[in-house]
């Protein structure tokens, strides 16, 4: 359901906050509730780099295969998009007139930070992606 021309709600948004939700969890309370946009960032860029790489084993930050799937504008684009759209969306603090600022700083955070958060996973071996499953876009 289209909601403004600058973002859209998809149906996997829609299933997720009726079903899933986990709005008190940790890293989806962020993104409900978080009034402080650096939190909303940080969250939308991890977000995103868990759901590209979501199904390596380990991050290997020097693996050239994973760094491309990290920072290709067409994969990370649209991911970046739809994190930013549910923020919008479900939190209070927010309104879908926010989406473009929350996509714009969560664009500039990942891209700047892509490296840094490659090296952080990759500390964590094959525990990399824990505490990011079954959030939104993450298997």
């Amino acid at each position: 359901m289209e909601y403004n021309s600058s973002y859209q709600v998809l149906p996997e948004m829609e299933i997720f906050k009726d079903t899933f939700k986990r709005d008190n969890e940790a890293p989806m309370k962020y993104l409900y509730h978080s009034d402080d946009m650096k939190d909303i960032t940080e969250t939308i860029a991890k977000m995103t780099l868990v759901c590209l790489l979501q199904d390596e084993a380990t991050i290997l930050p020097d693996d050239l295969t994973q760094t491309i799937k990290a920072t290709m504008l067409e994969f990370a684009t649209p991911v970046l998009k739809r994190y930013a759209a549910f923020t919008a969306w479900v939190n209070p603090n927010y309104t879908e007139n926010d989406y473009s600022e929350i996509y714009a700083r969560s664009y500039l955070y990942y891209f700047d930070n892509v490296p840094a958060l490659m090296h952080e996973f990759s500390f964590d071996g094959a525990d990399w992606k824990q505490g990011f499953e079954g959030t939104l876009f993450i298997k």
